[in-house]
Formats: structure tokens, sequence, C-alpha cells
């Protein structure tokens, strides 16, 4: 079992590094498990949208979104590569929220 002190550090050591896809996943999951440890979930919180997807993950739990998103993405690597590597390089643009 990870310890509080151990997620976080290693939350600090990730934050440090550059916004890589990989790092960003890894950070995401050590958000939740962060907020876990805490005892309070991470929801989803979508700016003000009217779309779908906005009203079908608002306030839902946070790793069971990152769950079907990442086999969306699985399935989207293989059934439009363009969409997933466009997709991929925006994540990549984003900036790390600390």
């Amino acid at each position: 079992m990870l310890s509080r002190d151990e997620v976080e550090a290693t939350i600090l050591e990730l934050e440090g590094k550059d916004t890589s896809f990989a790092v960003c996943e890894k950070l995401a999951w050590l958000y939740i498990i962060r907020n876990e440890l805490r005892g309070t979930p991470a929801l989803i919180q979508c700016r003000d949208s009217n779309s779908d997807f906005a009203r079908a993950v608002k306030g839902k739990d946070a790793k069971e979104v990152w769950d079907i998103l990442s086999e969306l993405m699985e399935t989207l690597k293989v059934m439009n590569p363009r969409a997933y590597k466009e997709t991929i390089l925006r994540l990549d643009r984003l900036q790390s929220v600390k």
C-alpha cells in the first residue's frame, strides 16, 4: 500500500518533468490516489457546457470516467489513428495543473 508521503513525493517529482502524455497519465492516477487516501474521491468538474459529454460526466467519479476514456482512446487508436494522434498532441500541449 502506498503511503501519502510516497504519493506526494512522486507527484512533486512528476510535476517537475516535461508534460508528456505518459507523465500526465501517471499524475492523473496519482491525484486520484491522493484524493482517495484523503477520503475525498475526485469528481469530474467541467466548465459550463451544454455538450452531451459534459452533462454525462458532471459529478461522476474521475477514476471511472478515466477508465472509460482510456478504453475509448485505445479504440480510436485502431479505428482512426489520425484523430488519436491529434488528440494526443493536444493533450501534450496542455499545461500541467499544480
